[in-house]
């Protein structure tokens, strides 16, 4: 982690990273458009004996201090689990659920993700850059998507961008979690990309 990613995150970021909220789940699949990424987001236990879903993980930082809750509850009549995250009281450092996807993209693509999502607190939603030498170039600023009691619907759009030293070749999703016991609620998680036009033009 870089000394950005150890400030507690406050969600007060600017808005690269547009957000939807929606009253009802009948209507999101009209924002959704592109090709589908698999992000294992109807979660399951991973084979490796780990606390987190397969295809998912914690940043290690403050772990072993204070260690956060991470549990797959049961399925819902609709056949969809969801993954509940509660972070340690005594942790100050904020925790990071990372999807172990990472996705090709290009500086001016979107990626488009999906689901439900409940807690007492906000969540912000990042995705770590990977230059065309396949390095970390680091993490987006965050957006939170605002704390809600009940499952809401919602959809958010991340606009892949460069740094200043790298041209952006791949993504992966980022969750951040405020520490202080904390807690998220996440299910029916989906994610898409759309290509940026330039890119699509000079595909055909």
């Amino acid at each position: 982690m870089n000394r950005a990613e150890n400030k507690t995150w406050n969600g007060k970021y600017s808005s690269k990273i547009r957000i939807m909220l929606l009253g009802s789940a009948l209507s999101f699949p009209a924002f959704l458009s592109g090709e589908e990424i698999n992000i294992q987001g109807n979660f399951t236990p991973s084979p490796h004996q780990s606390r987190t879903p397969d295809g998912w993980g914690l940043t290690a930082s403050g772990e072993k201090e204070a260690p956060t809750t991470v549990k797959i509850l049961p399925k819902d009549e609709n056949g969809i689990a969801a993954l509940q995250i509660q972070t340690h009281p005594q942790r100050k450092q904020l925790v990071m659920l990372l999807s172990f996807k990472r996705v090709e993209v290009k500086a001016g693509d979107e990626l488009i993700l999906s689901g439900e999502i409940k807690g007492n607190t906000p969540l912000g939603v990042s995705y770590c850059r990977y230059n065309q030498k396949k390095e970390n170039a680091g993490y987006a600023k965050p957006q939170n998507i605002p704390a809600a009691e009940n499952y809401r619907n919602f959809s958010i759009t991340l606009k892949m961008e460069n740094t200043p030293r790298h041209e952006i070749r791949g993504a992966s999703l980022a969750f951040m979690i405020s520490g202080g016991a904390k807690e998220v609620f996440l299910k029916n998680l989906k994610l898409q990309v759309r290509r940026s036009p330039a890119q699509t033009a000079s595909a055909n």
